[in-house]
């Protein structure tokens, strides 16, 4: 069979693509916990606000989506939940909810809450208000400001989480929390119910929903009791206590709007680099500079420029000031140095005596120095790195000696594909000690590694950070994948404090641990390292050092691309490499990185061992524990959970196994009853029907008879009258359904589409290389499905799509599977580029194809076969999600959205195969008089709005109404339509836009610039 090659930037598209597939969640499956309000941008209307003066949003008052739970997902009092974090000190007036519906609002009602902040995540209430009708909420895309008053002002001085709990149990959401994926940034989180695919508690909505930067939730505020406005050296104004004011402060319950506080006088100030600016004393001293007084100026220039000797590549060197040796393309040597010194020829920074010199690499090391490299520049830094506890040392205290300039830099896994956690590898007990956590989803698209700069004592180290206070660490985490043969190595296992966002203090290492054997990539193997109990404060990391200090690697720590992410991942650069030198996260040196494969188990004070009722025992706090909690400091290591009743489990097909309640269900099996046995069987038994046996005899039995006997059924009540039954070559396989199970259609483009085989008689096979990928084929229902010629015929593989949304088609991913009595003899994709695996087209293997050009016909070509069955036989191929990616449909939106393939046909030979046909529509797009777009049948549409044609999509939008901005009294804008702004007793700005307001002439923030400096720095 042919395959082209592939070039690598192709490659990693098709593997980026095949990523995203496994990285999707259903949404707005009809009885899908998560969902979702649909694409485009919502229109925030205008609102009143409420009394309190300050106004606090991590959003930017723009949205892209909305966000709920429903159904399962929502749980008493507060599962379901979502919040939003701020820093106080703050008097909390009002909780302020930006929302949207589709249509299901009927009074329900929410719990408004604040909350203190514990490790990273809402802890103890503060206060709360409940059972609050919020009103009515707008329509998407219109975006509605909901103030919910508390009734009190709750002081909040340290940080602290808003949000609230929709009351709707069991039910269809009545509306949607606004979600802002391009702004400033916040902390949006969810507190996800058991049961729904995610680890119980408060958890980044981004795990369920996809990359989101803050939730419409924010808050009205004042400056709570015992706070007042605090005037700083500098002129900048904060909210503190009169104790903890470092300046004047104003009084207490002043706040910071209008800014009460004198700003000191400027003045020139000159930087190391010789550039001047106009700052004030304080700030100029905090940069490094030099003030040269109030009132002065920088014209003409008062800054001496650096002069010194400037090196060039080619090994020469001249005395110029710092500007024009770096607009000649040299490299400054420094303030003072000279070229008589002869800094340029093969010299760079030398750490003499813990000092730095310019020197030749000869010189340096005749003088015992650490040579850092040729064109490296001194600075007062340069002969510093961290150490393994985060201090600040020399290079001599750490042990570096001779050249540097020789270290390997460090290389990146060449991988493609998706690393698979292989259970068999497991290399201890996952959650033995007590509670897991793990910032990256468990699947990992690379791995990462020092070679031979992997060097003693810890440099070369990976680290993650986690948070939580009142935690005690019992065991770390690895998860890891090789791609050669291991040499015994051995590693080190640390925990550290946390210092300024980077690993600081050791509190724990765990030296020369063996990890055990490592899986060969793409399987990926769990590492257990198990340490005595140690306390950790808020925040802290964990991590490792690999032990080849010259050699080459022999593992790599798994790097997740795709996931919804940690609170930082790092790795110890050494000195000498171009990349710095220090902690530095991850993706300064591989690429974007959303967390390595570092995890941890923790014991918590109050948690205990959790019975769920089909045995399984997972260590929680209690209120987290939906089963039965047996008590703080229980564990799951021996499991204390009895295990669940077992009886008689029966199935469709008459057959009967002793198993759990639970198990059975899982199977797709009906519970007959604790205790109840199999023999006699108590299930019902399926009809009789006509079975051709292996001997080609036709008898009429039931089904499960046929089957056990290596038959092929013919259906209930069929008889063997005239029946002549073909030879089977392997009725095992045949019998067995690869049906996808009706997964669900999605929320793209190319949901509720399926996968389909077709033999085109008029297509005649020739074995000179020939495509076919065109077709007669009109639609679906047309498919042939059963092939009776003898020899090698062409079929094909379709993608179907009935409407009402116009597909558009850039990837799929897919399976085949066969007996051996079917030969495949040739085949080609109908796409682009493809991406099989190493034995496609084999039985049960897969494949990925994709387009440059989004597909938009409704029977879209995939792929082409040739083959033919041995002496006669009869057997089916059948169609199967692909063994690692499943099935799924993408476009070409970025990033793509993935659309599970609803059902998966087969192709007979000799017998029927079976083609699931996508249901065509009579709906289509009808555009309202607001611009707005439903789908709906014609006859609903005609008396509202206009209809566009049956299967018209409304994503992307048809209708369109021209907007623009809208001033109201209080010089606030809005973007609406001249219509709506009208009625609102607005004034129209048609082809305006409210970025920047155009209803104001000077623009206002309602918030203090420390405040303001504080949002913008999450």
């Amino acid at each position: 069979m042919r395959v082209p090659a592939l070039s690598s930037s192709i490659a990693r598209s098709i593997v980026c693509f095949a990523a995203l597939v496994l990285g999707f969640t259903v949404a707005n499956a009809d009885e899908s916990p998560i969902t979702s309000v649909g694409d485009g941008t919502g229109i925030l209307q205008p609102g009143e606000r409420g009394s309190c003066p300050d106004f606090y949003l991590n959003a930017d008052d723009t949205y892209e989506g909305g966000y709920a739970w429903q159904y399962g997902g929502v749980v008493p009092p507060d599962l379901g939940s979502f919040a939003e974090c701020y820093e106080g000190p703050i008097g909390v007036c009002a909780v302020v909810l930006d929302l949207s519906q589709a249509g299901n609002q009927i009074g329900q009602t929410l719990d408004a809450y604040v909350w203190e902040d514990d490790g990273g995540s809402p802890g103890a209430v503060l206060c709360i208000t409940t059972d609050v009708d919020p009103g009515p909420v707008a329509f998407w895309p219109s975006i509605s400001r909901h103030s919910i008053d508390l009734g009190t002002v709750c002081d909040a001085t340290d940080e602290f989480w808003v949000g609230y709990w929709a009351n709707w149990p069991d039910q269809v959401a009545g509306w949607f929390i606004s979600a802002d994926l391009d702004g400033f940034g916040g902390c949006p989180l969810t507190k996800y119910a058991p049961g729904m695919g995610f680890p119980s508690g408060w958890g980044n909505v981004s795990a369920a929903w996809g990359p989101t930067q803050s939730l419409g939730i924010g808050l009205e505020g004042t400056v709570p009791k015992g706070y007042g406005a605090c005037c700083l050296p500098n002129g900048v104004c904060e909210i503190t206590t009169e104790f903890d004011c470092q300046g004047d402060f104003i009084g207490e319950g002043e706040g910071c709007v209008p800014d009460l506080c004198l700003q000191p006088e400027e003045g020139a100030c000159c930087q190391p680099d010789g550039q001047c600016a106009i700052t004030n004393a304080f700030d100029c001293e905090e940069s490094g500079g030099s003030y040269l007084g109030d009132d002065t100026g920088c014209d003409p220039d008062p800054c001496p420029e650096p002069f010194g000797a400037c090196c060039f590549p080619d090994g020469s060197c001249t005395d110029l000031l710092l500007p024009q040796c770096t607009e000649q393309g040299g490299a400054f040597t420094g303030d003072g140095s000279l070229c008589e010194s002869s800094p340029c020829s093969d010299s760079g920074a030398c750490c003499i005596n813990d000092r730095c010199f310019v020197r030749t690499s000869e010189d340096c090391l005749a003088e015992d120095g650490i040579f850092l490299g040729f064109d490296v520049p001194c600075d007062p830094e340069v002969c510093f790195t961290i150490s393994c506890d985060g201090a600040l040392v020399t290079l001599g205290e750490m042990g570096f000696e001779g050249d540097l300039s020789n270290l390997s830099k460090p290389e990146p896994m060449g991988i493609s594909g998706r690393g698979v956690l292989d259970p068999v590898f497991h290399q201890g007990a996952e959650r033995g000690c007590g509670i897991f956590e793990l910032s990256a989803d468990e699947s990992y698209e690379s791995g990462y590694i020092w070679r031979e700069s992997s060097i003693e004592p810890c440099y070369g180290s990976f680290a993650e950070k986690y948070v939580g206070s009142g935690r005690e660490i019992c065991a770390i985490t690895l998860d890891l994948a090789a791609t050669g043969t291991q040499n015994g190595q051995l590693l080190d296992a640390y925990v550290w404090d946390d210092s300024g966002n980077q690993p600081g203090v050791v509190l724990h290492v765990e030296v020369g641990v063996d990890p055990g054997l490592v899986a060969p990539w793409p399987s990926v193997s769990r590492h257990i390292v198990p340490i005595p109990a140690t306390p950790v404060g808020n925040e802290w990391w964990v991590g490792f050092w690999a032990d080849w200090q010259g050699m080459g690697g022999a593992w790599y720590i798994g790097a997740d691309t795709d996931g919804p992410g940690g609170n930082g991942s790092m790795t110890l650069v050494p000195p000498g490499e171009d990349i710095g030198r220090g902690w530095q996260p991850v993706s300064n040196i591989w690429g974007s990185t959303q967390a390595l494969g570092i995890g941890v188990s923790y014991l918590v004070q109050g948690a205990g061992a959790c019975c769920f009722g089909d045995g399984s025992c997972i260590v929680l706090e209690m209120e987290d524990c939906t089963g039965e909690f047996q008590g703080e400091s229980t564990d799951c290591d021996p499991n204390p959970c009895p295990p669940p009743p077992f009886g008689a489990c029966c199935f469709v097909n008459g057959s009967c196994t002793i198993s759990s309640d639970f198990d059975c269900e899982a199977d797709g099996g009906t519970y007959f009853g604790e205790d109840v046995e199999c023999d006699p069987n108590p299930c019902p038994q399926p009809g009789v029907g006509a079975c051709c046996l292996p001997d080609q005899n036709c008898v009429e039995i039931s089904i499960v008879d046929c089957l056990e006997q290596g038959g092929l059924f013919l259906g209930k009540d069929s008889v063997c009258d005239g029946v002549v039954c073909p030879i089977l070559c392997d009725a095992s396989l045949t019998s067995r359904s690869h049906d996808p199970a009706r997964r669900g259609g999605g929320t793209g483009p190319n949901r509720n589409g399926t996968l389909i085989l077709h033999h085109d008689d008029e297509l005649v096979y020739t074995a000179d290389g020939g495509g076919f990928c065109d077709s007669s084929l009109e639609d679906c229902l047309s498919a042939t499905i059963r092939v009776d010629t003898e020899g090698p015929v062409v079929f094909q593989v379709f993608a179907a799509f009935g409407g009402p949304n116009t597909p558009r088609l850039v990837g799929v991913t897919f399976g085949i599977d066969y007996s051996d009595c079917l030969f495949i003899v040739d085949g080609d994709h109908c796409g682009d580029f493809e991406l099989p695996q190493s034995s496609w087209p084999e039985p049960e293997t897969g494949t990925a194809v994709t387009w440059t050009v989004p597909q938009e016909t409704f029977l879209v070509p995939v792929y082409w076969f040739a083959g033919y069955v041995d002496g006669g036989q009869a057997t089916t191929l059948d169609l199967i999600p692909h063994p690692d990616l499943g099935a799924f449909f993408g476009d070409d939106s970025i990033p793509a959205i993935l659309d599970p393939i609803l059902d998966l046909g087969s192709l007979g030979f000799k017998m029927d195969g079976r083609a699931p046909c996508p249901t065509a529509t009579e709906t289509g797009a009808c555009c309202l008089s607001d611009g707005s777009c439903q789908v709906l049948l014609e006859e609903e549409c005609t008396p509202i709005g206009e209809f566009l044609g049956r299967g018209v999509p409304c994503d992307p939008n048809p209708c369109f109404v021209p907007v623009g901005a809208c001033c109201f009294e209080d010089e606030s804008c809005g973007v609406l339509t001249e219509s709506e702004c009208q009625g609102s007793g607005g004034v129209f700005l048609a082809d305006e836009d409210c970025d920047p307001n155009p209803c104001v002439t000077v623009p206002t923030i309602e918030s203090t610039w420390g405040r303001i400096k504080a949002r913008f720095s999450r």
